[in-house]
């Protein structure tokens, strides 16, 4: 075992716990977040651009949020390793919940449009503890010994995660053709050859996945996200049917359902500009000018 998860399970141990100990690992993670600002410059010009209204102290305090949102979302995402049944103890709100349980009742399967926003980690959990068929498709991290902790980690809290083996086209239709609920997280830059959008007022692009395989199994889009109310609380919200109102999978279909699935993450961003992931580079590839890598 590497000396980085070592250290990462004995703080785990120690001290993800809600109360004193869990504030005094909060203060840990925040001190690391202000002393080695990962991509600062990046993503302060990512929130000029992206709310060109809002003025330098506001972004400067939007990143301070984002800090002291994520460092709370370590803290919680190992505290359930300590005890799972937090994951179902944080969510203290849930809206929109008739949309799934109707169909959790129907037997079909679906798929879930989400994306790296507030707590994704205990949202993902929340489903599998609460009786929903929920099947994951995640990235590995680029560390073996770290993708082995969080695979544990997830598995620990009921999640079942699709790897990359799993995650083909093919397999992820049969198993929400067979009642399973697929969940994808696409706010990431896609690549050359993508669904072209605006995401937060630049061009860049998005996966089609999520729409294309809704349309392929004629099966309904589920948008989902969590939203922090404080630490260790959070309110769920499920949104109707993305895929409503389509019928077959045409091109124009799936381009149209792209950009409506693209529309509702950035109205998720919006809501709490603080809860997303600004360390991803959203923006690297502009759709109108094929070659040029853009941040």
């Amino acid at each position: 075992m590497s000396f980085a998860v070592s250290a990462v399970e004995f703080l785990r141990k120690t001290f993800a716990y809600p109360g004193w100990r869990g504030r005094a690992l909060y203060g840990l993670f925040r001190s690391v977040f202000a002393l080695a600002p990962i991509r600062r410059r990046l993503m302060l010009d990512a929130l000029k651009a992206s709310f060109p209204e809002k003025d330098e102290a506001w972004r400067k305090s939007t990143l301070r949020g984002m800090y002291r949102h994520f460092s709370w979302m370590i803290v919680e995402f190992l505290a359930c390793q300590n005890d799972p049944s937090l994951v179902t103890k944080m969510v203290v709100e849930v809206e929109g919940r008739e949309h799934a349980d109707a169909l959790k009742a129907s037997g079909q399967g679906c798929f879930i449009l989400s994306g790296h926003f507030s707590n994704w980690e205990i949202c993902g959990a929340w489903f599998p503890q609460n009786g929903y068929p929920v099947q994951a498709a995640a990235r590995d991290a680029d560390n073996p010994e770290f993708a082995a902790l969080i695979e544990r980690y997830r598995a620990n809290l009921g999640e079942t995660t699709l790897r990359k083996g799993a995650m083909n086209v093919r397999h992820m239709l049969r198993l929400a053709q067979s009642g399973q609920w697929i969940a994808l997280l696409a706010d990431q830059d896609a690549g050359p050859g993508a669904v072209p959008v605006t995401f937060l007022n630049r061009r860049t692009t998005m996966v089609e996945g999520p729409a294309a395989l809704a349309l392929t199994a004629k099966l309904p889009l589920l948008a989902i996200y969590s939203l922090r109310l404080a630490p260790f609380k959070y309110r769920v919200v499920f949104l109707p049917d993305l895929a409503a109102g389509f019928s077959g999978r045409s091109r124009e279909n799936i381009a149209a359902l792209t950009q409506k699935a693209n529309a509702v993450l950035e109205d998720m961003v919006r809501l709490a500009p603080e809860q997303w992931f600004w360390f991803h580079r959203r923006w690297k590839t502009d759709p109108d000018r094929p070659g040029v890598k853009m941040q």
